[in-house]
């Protein structure tokens, strides 16, 4: 089968959207099939086709990123010049797949579309823009496609924009070969200084809605071994532990505690750990956490 993913972002931009395309696009060509990832090129040094892990990769036109939105009115051009049995398209962030159905609306390919989540825009301003573009132009991107997919029912029916709408619950997969009870992480949990701690760790961007700051508000609360462990996921991005005793707060790198942030397309102005760490010590304790500082750009 001739399958397209349609995706705002794909690798190598890190995020959990790209992962899930990447990872579904990645299985589906291991069964046989012919997968096309169509999306932004939001990065001009990055080739117009290139192919990874077995999967054709197609960048349109992209006129600008706002708010870490993609404007590729390209995405259009792109489908039509793509044979497909069926289009899958993944939201947020939004436009492109507003703009790629829009290009659809006369083929009669079957099209899906996976909502991962409610478009989130930080600030008063974020919030205006969420609520035009969910009431003008969402419903018209979910009108046009033929099923629209949801990871859990309960998302489903407490999300606003999806109210009244047929949806197909269809959970996010996990990797038993990676993730599974008997991997040893003893190497990692000694390279981090977490032996002999209970670990809670905390994996994906580091951009204020994602409610990092919630986990180490919370970690007074709990028993003392616990310390959490915050990590995007990106080789040499940083980390944050509490340190044992739950006495003070410590900032470090996932691969070395000493190491910087990288200056990288996938994490340049992003907020590092400490941007999230409360204003005050633990209770009782009497010390201080890292200064607050204001991120570059939150998203």
């Amino acid at each position: 089968m001739r399958i397209v993913q349609v995706s705002p972002y794909y690798s190598p931009h890190a995020g959990g959207v790209e992962s899930h395309v990447r990872a579904i696009s990645g299985e589906l060509v291991r069964r046989g099939h012919d997968v096309t990832v169509v999306t932004s090129r939001y990065d001009r040094a990055l080739p117009e086709q290139e192919t990874i892990d077995g999967v054709r990769v197609v960048r349109d036109r992209t006129r600008a990123v706002l708010l870490q939105t993609p404007l590729d009115t390209g995405v259009g051009a792109a489908l039509r010049s793509i044979s497909a049995d069926v289009v899958h398209l993944h939201y947020p962030p939004p436009l492109t797949s507003f703009f790629a159905t829009r290009a659809l609306v006369r083929s009669s390919v079957p099209r899906c579309l996976t909502y991962h989540c409610d478009l989130y825009l930080g600030g008063p301003a974020g919030r205006m823009l969420t609520s035009v573009y969910e009431r003008v132009l969402l419903p018209k991107t979910l009108d046009r496609v033929d099923r629209i997919i949801v990871h859990t029912r309960s998302y489903g029916l407490t999300s606003r924009p999806l109210r009244g709408r047929e949806l197909a619950v269809i959970p996010s997969a996990v990797d038993l070969d990676r993730f599974r009870p008997d991997v040893d992480g003893s190497a990692v949990r000694s390279r981090l200084g977490l032996d002999g701690s209970r670990v809670l760790v905390f994996t994906g961007r580091l951009v204020p809605h994602k409610g990092v700051d919630v986990i180490v508000r919370s970690l007074p609360e709990l028993p003392k071994d616990v310390q959490l462990l915050v990590s995007d996921g990106v080789p040499g991005s940083r980390s944050c532990t509490r340190s044992p005793g739950g006495s003070a707060w410590t900032t470090g790198s996932a691969s070395a505690r000493t190491s910087p942030m990288p200056s990288s397309p996938s994490t340049s102005g992003r907020p590092t750990c400490s941007s999230f760490l409360p204003r005050t010590g633990s209770r009782g304790s009497g010390s201080s956490s890292p200064r607050r500082s204001r991120p570059a750009s939150p998203w």
